[in-house]
């Protein structure tokens, strides 16, 4: 099954980090299946890649680049808020749920993309625990 390619915007990205933290930020990109590059003839670049392989850029530049702090907030922002969650749709309801049990059936739905016979189930098996 393909997956959609995410695109993050890194504004003004070269003044933030620099040059040479740039070269090196493309690479690493480059070995964990994404792009960097450059938009148009404009000093804003973007990152490219699918969302698996976004989230393997972002755990290893916590773990190795510390210093790409710019770019790790925009990642982490743009990554939780458009990627598809990793977890089963059951793992998805069963937490929303128990942390909050006063979620109604089409708020469910309209957050995991469940269908309704699948929030009511859920619910249910969540009330008979």
């Amino acid at each position: 099954m393909p997956t959609d390619k995410l695109i993050i915007p890194l504004p003004s990205l070269i003044r933030r980090i620099g040059s040479e933290q740039n070269k090196q930020l493309r690479v690493i990109a480059k070995q964990h299946h994404c792009e960097l590059k450059r938009i148009r003839r404009s000093r804003d670049w973007q990152l490219i890649g699918e969302p698996e392989a976004l989230r393997d850029l972002v755990n290893f530049l916590y773990q190795h680049a510390s210093n790409l702090e710019f770019v790790l907030n925009k990642l982490e922002a743009f990554i939780d808020f458009h990627a598809p969650p990793c977890e089963s749709l059951a793992a998805q309801l069963e937490y929303l749920l128990r942390s909050n049990s006063a979620i109604t059936l089409n708020e469910l739905m309209e957050q995991t993309g469940c269908s309704l016979s699948e929030a009511r189930s859920a619910r249910f098996a969540l009330n008979v625990l």
